[in-house]
């Protein structure tokens, strides 16, 4: 699909209706009730009344979520094609969390791995890896730095059952169109007392909170800065993540809240600045790691930029008090064991 065929998705028109809706269940409890809360790129977003989670509602076709994922489309593809340079920090951070949990070393899985930073690293600790992405660009990266990765969804990678010690999903769950799906395959294939570790943003933090508030109170004029709709399906809880997994028969190892938003971030993140990025990310081509560096590009928007940003600061600053007060964080990491009794 086009670059343009990708704008015209971004602004496909939301058809759900604002009141309960019965006929879609959610993806990740199952439960029928859900509102619609806020709009995202044209795209309606429902929080489901049972479990939290707040979703897209339609979702995008197959084929129109595979398009976001493409360099065509200004999607991240790193610049750093030498591994060895990629500090290991990450990798040695998550060794750690793993330790401390019981398992030091093992098959480890890595899904949406993108150039295969992480299992570079991991692979240096002891770890057997293995990773898979949509990103054909990526996984090219990471091929020629000799890693086991390949083009695939956990889906379609089709591993057979109780192959893995570990699974990791960093910022992965929230752009799978079912969650539980994913968790169930994850299941399947990870062994016996063996653990999946996430990490995902968090839909509880205290920006979140806001400016999901001032959303619903404008009627959805405001969009959900939190939201990274189309792209994100889903936005998680800690609660409602730890919920999905035990309903499918894992047992919850852990369950932290941490980080701060970055503004700049946020501020791409209310979708009033989406051609702007693909711009500048297209025309560096694909030199700049997945950052936004200055550019005369940027001067027009200038008076735009200086406005949503002022508008959005209030938010910022009063969520990450919210958060440094109530030991909150942007991002849930979550852990969860595999019961030793699963079949």
């Amino acid at each position: 699909m086009t670059t343009v065929a990708v704008e015209h998705l971004e602004r496909a028109p939301a058809k759900a209706a604002s009141h309960a809706v019965a006929e879609i269940p959610c993806e990740c409890c199952g439960g029928r009730n859900h509102r619609r809360v806020s709009i995202k790129r044209g795209y309606a977003l429902h929080r489901c009344s049972d479990c939290g989670v707040v979703f897209v509602h339609p979702q995008p076709t197959f084929a129109q979520l595979e398009a976001l994922y493409k360099k065509e489309a200004g999607y991240f593809c790193t610049a750093e094609t030498d591994l060895k340079k990629i500090p290991k920090e990450s990798a040695l951070w998550l060794d750690n969390a793993l330790i401390a949990h019981g398992i030091a070393s093992g098959r480890f899985l890595d899904v949406g791995c993108a150039n295969g930073s992480l299992i570079h690293s991991m692979r240096g600790l002891g770890w057997d890896v293995k990773g898979i992405d949509l990103n054909a660009d990526a996984i090219e990266i990471a091929l020629k730095n000799g890693l086991d990765a390949r083009v695939a969804t956990l889906e379609t990678a089709s591993f057979s059952a109780n192959s893995f010690d570990v699974i990791y999903l960093g910022d992965v769950i929230e752009h799978v169109p079912s969650p539980r799906q994913t968790c169930e395959e994850i299941h399947r294939i990870l062994r016996p007392g063996g653990l999946v570790a996430m990490r995902t943003p968090n839909a509880a933090c205290g920006l979140a909170r806001l400016t999901l508030l001032a959303s619903r109170l404008t009627g959805g004029r405001l969009s959900w800065a939190h939201s990274e709709a189309p792209y994100h399906l889903h936005e998680f809880t800690p609660a409602s993540l730890a919920r999905l997994f035990e309903s499918i028969g894992f047992e919850t190892a852990w369950n932290d809240c941490e980080g701060m938003s970055r503004f700049l971030y946020k501020l791409g993140a209310t979708g009033a600045f989406d051609a702007l990025k693909r711009q500048i990310k297209q025309s560096a081509g694909g030199t700049t790691g997945g950052k936004y560096r200055l550019s005369k590009q940027l001067l027009p928007h200038l008076p735009m930029l200086a406005l949503i940003g002022g508008a959005l600061l209030p938010a910022y600053v009063a969520g990450t008090l919210f958060d440094r007060l109530t030991g909150n964080g942007s991002a849930i990491f979550i852990g969860a064991r595999k019961k030793r009794t699963s079949k």
